[in-house]
């Protein structure tokens, strides 16, 4: 009759080293501070620049509108002429300018709060301002402002329908390295969250709460794409470097994508680069193609859905490419007893 060797792992002694203690408490301290300087760098330093503006009238109007407008700050406003108010809503309806002002016998100017409260309010200001300068017939011109796509209640709680897909997609990440280790049921498992997500996301987003009114299965489509898109750029990153990759990808994810993808100011106030990078985060786009699909179904969401896309695939192909390596400890399942020797 054989035996059985059974190792036991000895638990270690001593206490935990100063160095360890007084580290942890530093790096976490600096962790606090990196938040704070990465959520309030962008409002801080926010200032607008090239708003997309549309402009409809008779010739000589335009071009007065146009001078007013350039007077104080020639890169505040990017202006497009347009024909008449028609030409001028549906360059509104479809995302290509922010506002607009039609000039006639009164001037009218259309704002969308759906697409930025912010210039949405700076343009009303700038209406009331026009409204109380006298003209070349030393009458003040009638003004009028109307909110042409408005976001009520819904348009404001919109901008925080990105936080369960990146939530989604940060635990689909974590988890799929840390329980899951075999590349294709690795794979398996983030796509499942991302459908499940998905498909839960949008019927609490809209059918529940109304928050999203756009087409069901659109709206659902789009955040299992950023739920897998954010998911298997931290399973990849992880998969890579292990759970130094799963940290990084989470910062990058959460310190650059969030604040730079115009939640808590517009692209348009935002400095460069930040506004460029931001934008082809997966958080920028997810937060710019719910907007879209919910408040302006004519808009072109093609760049989004591509951006979604690359970062899924950049991330499936780094668990793949990870899975590879050999020596890769985040590749194979972990073993699953500890005795060794033959057993009768």
């Amino acid at each position: 009759m054989s035996t059985t060797k059974v190792q036991v792992a000895k638990p270690s002694s001593g206490s935990t080293p100063w160095r360890t203690v007084i580290g942890a408490g530093i790096g976490v301290a600096l962790m606090v501070g990196l938040f704070a300087a990465a959520l309030l760098w962008p409002i801080v330093t926010a200032s607008p620049r090239n708003i997309a503006v549309a402009v409809a009238g008779p010739e000589r109007a335009v071009s007065a509108i146009e001078q007013q407008l350039t007077s104080q700050n020639k890169d505040l406003f990017e202006i497009t002429p347009v024909a008449d108010k028609e030409a001028a809503l549906e360059e509104i309806e479809t995302r290509k300018v922010l506002g607009a002002i039609v000039v006639g016998e009164e001037i009218e100017i259309l704002t969308t709060s759906a697409g930025s409260a912010q210039v949405a309010q700076m343009l009303s200001q700038m209406g009331a301002a026009i409204g109380s300068q006298p003209g070349p017939g030393g009458e003040a011109p009638k003004v009028s402002v109307t909110d042409v796509v408005p976001a009520g209640a819904d348009g404001m709680a919109a901008n925080l329908t990105m936080m369960p897909t990146l939530i989604g997609g940060m635990g689909a990440g974590v988890l799929s390295v840390l329980l899951v280790r075999t590349p294709l049921r690795r794979i398996a498992t983030l796509a499942t969250v991302a459908v499940a997500g998905g498909l839960i996301g949008a019927a609490v987003f809209g059918s529940w709460f109304n928050v999203l009114a756009g087409n069901y299965w659109l709206v659902a489509s789009a955040l299992a794409m950023g739920i897998l898109a954010v998911g298997a750029f931290i399973a990849g990153l992880g998969t890579l470097l292990g759970r130094a990759g799963l940290a990084l990808g989470a910062v990058l994810v959460m310190l650059i994508g969030n604040p730079w993808a115009g939640l808590f100011a517009p692209r348009e106030f935002l400095i460069e680069p930040m506004a460029t990078v931001g934008a082809l985060m997966p958080n920028g786009a997810i937060a710019t193609l719910l907007r879209s699909i919910s408040f302006f179904p004519g808009a072109a969401t093609g760049s989004q859905w591509l951006i979604l896309s690359i970062w899924a695939v950049v991330g499936l192909c780094m668990i793949m490419i990870g899975a590879a390596l050999p020596g890769n400890q985040w590749r194979k399942a972990p073993a699953t007893t500890a005795v060794t020797g033959p057993i009768q």
